[in-house]
């Protein structure tokens, strides 16, 4: 059901000619979204067997799947005359007059396919909450996470300012792609650099845990977070300093 409310928000946030109106749908749309997540991750570690090992190599399908749409659409929709070349994404070609105004049919795509995934969900294996799991008062025991010691240094640092950090830099690598190749067509295809780096690490994943363990695992992880906004920070001060 989320995944059809949020393919039709998705389809009417097309339409939108305003900003209020795509900010409220915006909203509402990762309100529905949001929950998938951890409704599918619950799915994949119900029926593994070994979790640690084999979790990585099926969430890195995802990121192949991030790969394909953002390098499909663009070919197909965003340009013509299509060429093959040795470097990502292969075929490049020339960017439709009408490209800025097309991008809207990525919302329409995606719209649908959210409606269609959910009826493959109806595919899916049986997966019941556990017995022993049910509580009257779940979100309750949720919440409590956030007041151990442990969790609380955590959880703080990494939802409130790692993940609302990375919203800021998504827009600044946009803006830096707009800016510098002026294609649109070209910036999915652009911002799939770390999705190159996320298969290379989910490869690893699992040897990681096994090796070092789950704290270790993390702390690299964030340093990798530190490495990767001190470079874009760099860019950005190039950017403001100009050719010397």
């Amino acid at each position: 059901m989320l995944l059809v409310l949020g393919g039709i928000v998705k389809i009417t946030l097309s339409f939108q000619e305003t900003f209020n109106a795509w900010l409220m749908l915006s909203i509402l749309y990762s309100i529905l979204y949001m929950p998938t997540l951890s409704l599918t991750n619950s799915m994949a570690f119900a029926h593994l067997n070994k979790p640690d090992s084999e979790w990585p190599r099926i969430r890195v399908m995802g990121t192949f799947g991030w790969i394909a749409a953002s390098w499909l659409f663009p070919m197909i929709w965003l340009q013509t005359n299509l060429e093959f070349q040795i470097l990502p994404p292969f075929f490049v070609g020339t960017e439709v007059p009408d490209a800025t105004a097309r991008l809207a049919d990525t919302l329409k795509v995606s719209g649908t396919i959210s409606i269609l995934y959910a009826g493959f969900c109806f595919l899916l294996p049986n997966t019941p909450p556990q017995k022993e799991g049910v509580e009257k008062l779940a979100f309750k025991k949720a919440f409590s996470l956030f007041f151990p010691k442990n969790h609380l240094l955590y959880w703080s640092p990494q939802v409130c300012l790692l993940q609302s950090s990375t919203k800021f830099i998504s827009c600044k690598q946009d803006h830096s792609l707009r800016t510098n190749w002026a294609y649109w067509s070209l910036i999915s295809p652009g911002d799939d650099g770390g999705q190159f780096a996320e298969i290379g690490v989910m490869a690893f994943l699992g040897i990681f845990l096994a090796k070092l363990g789950f704290r270790w695992t993390i702390t690299i992880g964030a340093l990798a977070y530190f490495a990767r906004y001190a470079i874009w920070g760099f860019i950005s001060m190039q950017e403001a300093v100009g050719p010397r």
